[in-house]
């Protein structure tokens, strides 16, 4: 990791690619997050884009090797410098990653499944099937109003249809965004409510555009791109090829595009129009991927305050929250903004927080 002098991050496929000069390397293997530069400086005679993360960045350092002498490497935007072969330099050797020599010693060791995974009609279908299969026992469209402490167990005043009802439990799990957290316990404990109110977070709007197959000229062979920092001009965030990824999800003679708006780079995205993004992600993809003719299907879906934003002092104030609900027996926080934005780093930690509520369960013989 490398900072300027006011704490300013140098982003990782930046400082990749400087390595990989200093380096003299053949081939260079990162995702397709990763700035152009790559591409653009010639600096590697080959350039590699991989699927997003590490593993398909390793896999794919092991099949560019090549002959003896061929330098070989990995980075990703969010940082992590990989070797796939040895490099001399000042005279002493750089020994390349072991994974990957495990990997060849033995293939078992690749990933149970390969290619991405999606939930038919998304995440909601997800939280609906687990609703479906625990039963009356889960309250849908429901807000708590208060929580408070009584003794041992705490009580919750709940909006029902209109009606407030008061519950009582031994343990209460919050996954709710940090700004709703900290209305919940403002109450309890207002200098962990100030913590999560400081917790900024970005907005988000997909929309997602479908089009006849013969309106779009780009073969659409991949995953989709996402706009680097260092092109502020340009409106988007990203755009998903999603029937490449998830071909049941378009007719067979239509494209699916899912375009992503927001984060840091439209922080104003929400007061836009539904209109006004669908002009603009059209004007763009027509320039980009030669997208003509009018879309046969327009959804526009805003996420308000969706992307906690992991600055340089987070790590700090995470403990604090966490150091600030650890007298508050059997309350339990879980969430995007404290562990990462992921949903592998949301499910890691919902695993860990059904562990400790388990813990606390009373055993019986």
């Amino acid at each position: 990791m490398l900072t300027d002098e006011h704490g300013v991050w140098m982003r990782g496929d930046t400082l990749g690619l400087l390595c990989a000069q200093a380096l003299g390397v053949d081939v260079i293997v990162t995702p397709v997050s990763s700035n152009t530069a790559a591409e653009l400086s010639n600096v590697a005679g080959k350039v590699i884009r991989t699927r997003i993360g590490s593993p398909h960045v390793i896999a794919a350092m092991d099949d560019a090797a090549g002959p003896p002498g061929n330098k070989v490497v990995g980075y990703e935007a969010n940082g992590g410098f990989l070797l796939g072969s040895d490099v001399e330099i000042g005279g002493r050797t750089l020994r390349r990653l072991p994974t990957i020599i495990r990997k060849r010693r033995n293939p078992k060791l690749g990933r149970k499944w390969k290619g991405l995974v999606s939930i038919d009609r998304g995440l909601g279908g997800l939280c609906d099937a687990i609703a479906d299969e625990i039963g009356a026992g889960v309250w849908k469209s429901t807000r708590v109003t208060c929580i408070e402490r009584t003794g041992d167990n705490w009580q919750l005043d709940i909006d029902r249809d209109g009606n407030t009802e008061r519950l009582a439990c031994s343990d209460v799990v919050l996954t709710t965004p940090a700004h709703e957290t900290a209305r919940l316990l403002a109450g309890l404990t207002p200098q962990v409510a100030e913590e999560l109110r400081a917790v900024e977070s970005s907005s988000l709007t997909v929309v997602n555009l479908g089009f006849r197959k013969s309106d779009v000229a780009h073969p659409l062979d991949g995953f989709g791109f996402l706009v680097p920092h260092n092109e502020p001009d340009f409106p988007l965030m990203g755009t998903l090829f999603a029937d490449s990824a998830f071909p049941h999800h378009a007719p067979a003679d239509c494209r699916l595009l899912r375009v992503f708006f927001g984060g840091t780079r439209t922080p104003d995205v929400l007061s836009r129009s539904a209109d006004e993004l669908v002009r603009t992600a059209r004007s763009a993809l027509g320039d980009v991927l030669g997208v003509r003719g009018e879309p046969v299907l327009i959804d526009v879906c805003p996420y308000p305050n969706a992307i906690p934003q992991y600055y340089l002092d987070h790590p700090q104030r995470v403990a604090r929250i966490r150091a600030g609900v650890t007298p508050l027996t059997g309350l339990h926080l879980a969430g995007n903004y404290l562990d990462g934005v992921s949903i592998n780093d949301c499910v890691k930690l919902g695993k860990q927080v059904a562990i400790d509520v388990q813990a606390r369960v009373p055993q019986t013989a």
